[in-house]
């Protein structure tokens, strides 16, 4: 009688040690699953940022080849008008020079 008392004091302190150790057991997975949860919003959030920056880009980038077209024509347009001025200085040049002799 004495040594089943023993076994049963035996098994209800390995059980309280093992409830206390599921207990624990379960408080750390919940610890894990509350801890993955942030990083996962942290990964959706970067995830987030990472996509609305590269629309921006791309949009700044559209925008900035526009600009470098307009710049471009703006270029060609001026250089073709110093042409036509420089023709028309050296036809300005050669009138005073011919005045100049008569």
């Amino acid at each position: 009688n004495e040594e089943l008392e023993k076994q049963v004091e035996e098994l209800t302190t390995s059980s309280t040690h093992n409830a206390e150790q599921m207990q624990e057991a379960a408080y750390n997975l919940e610890q894990w699953v509350y801890y993955n949860e942030g990083q996962q919003k942290i990964i959706t959030d970067l995830q987030t940022q990472v996509t609305t920056l590269t629309e921006e880009s791309c949009s700044k980038s559209a925008e900035l080849q526009d600009d470098i077209s307009k710049l471009t024509g703006d270029i060609e347009t001026l250089s073709t008008e110093k042409i036509k001025l420089d023709d028309e200085l050296s036809a300005l040049k050669d009138q005073n020079v011919d005045s100049s002799r008569k």
